[in-house]
């Protein structure tokens, strides 16, 4: 009986053990339209629009976010001077809307990307943030606020564009972008030219539905091994 047992339950502890792999799951917010289309808010010159600027997004799927994950943005051009933000989140208290339902949350405390001066190469989100403290959205309306931490350009020598979309492209979860603010989402100025694209990148465990399988094997094999046991 216990030659019988204990394989099964050791089964059981190596399904438990592998049923978690270090891997990553990623969401990426992008226009259609975003490969021809640029701004310098905030990454360029957010000496001039800020102290603080940001994006409006509407009609987001739910995510969450942990101290270790990865918030990311995309320049197509070099930026003059290093970046460093507080890069700060909230929900909209109206899907579609630019108030914010509570404070803020800072994600990002004085965060600087490993390519601090950005790259001309479109699409490889290569402003990637390391997040400081938890967030949970339960989808809908997004607002991502920017306050720089270090040097920043001014109007006239920004050169890294970051890569964005107009609010008026067809995947419908852009509202508009605000900049001049004295607080985090409010006043100052707004409008829909183009409002940036982000990637999350989540670096928890997560199952595999193989891995899922095997668990379910051990458990089985288990519960077997008991009720023989019991017998």
């Amino acid at each position: 009986m216990k030659r019988t047992f204990f394989p099964s339950f050791a089964s059981f502890i190596f399904c438990c053990l592998f049923s978690l792999h270090s891997g990553a799951s990623v969401m990426t917010v992008q226009g259609t339209n975003s490969a021809v289309t640029g701004n310098c808010i905030p990454f360029g010159c957010p000496g001039a629009y800020g102290p603080h600027e940001g994006f409006v997004y509407k009609n987001l799927t739910a995510f969450s976010l942990n101290a270790g994950d990865i918030i990311a943005f995309d320049t197509n051009g070099i930026n003059d001077a290093p970046i460093s933000f507080n890069i700060s989140l909230a929900a909209t208290s109206v899907n579609g809307g630019s108030t914010a339902a509570s404070s803020f949350l800072t994600v990002v405390s004085n965060g600087t990307s490993a390519a601090q001066f950005g790259d001309a190469i479109t699409g490889n989100y290569d402003l990637a943030f390391t997040v400081t403290s938890a967030f949970n959205f339960t989808g809908g309306g997004l607002i991502i606020d920017f306050n720089p931490t270090g040097a920043s350009t001014s109007d006239t020598s920004w050169v890294g564009n970051l890569v964005g979309t107009s609010s008026s492209d067809p995947t419908n979860l852009f509202v508009n972008r605000y900049y001049g603010a004295p607080s985090a989402g409010s006043g100052g100025r707004t409008d829909t030219s183009s409002i940036g694209n982000f990637q999350i990148t989540n670096n928890a465990a997560i199952p595999e539905p193989s891995t899922l399988a095997l668990l379910g094997l051990g458990l089985l094999g288990f519960m077997f091994a008991r009720k023989r046991k019991q017998v």
